[in-house]
């Protein structure tokens, strides 16, 4: 059974967790993302996305523990 996409206002209500201005080297011909370059991106939002849930790098050190992420799905 498929998973419902979210709307277009469901993903307007997201907060924001970074801005960043796409470097031109991770641009294909078309001036998009190059799809090997998604995956930093999600990377690169992972420490504020874990702060904006009250996981700081101060409680991951005092507390001794940590997260990984073991799965990774990418809708395109």
């Amino acid at each position: 059974m498929p998973v419902p996409m979210p709307t277009v206002a469901q993903v307007s209500e997201l907060p924001s967790l970074m801005e960043r201005v796409v470097p031109a080297e991770w641009q294909d011909l078309n001036g998009h993302v190059n799809v090997k370059h998604h995956l930093t991106m999600y990377d690169l939002t992972n420490d504020p996305f874990l702060r904006l849930l009250g996981v700081s790098e101060e409680w991951v050190r005092t507390q001794r523990v940590g997260l990984f992420d073991l799965e990774h799905h990418i809708w395109f």
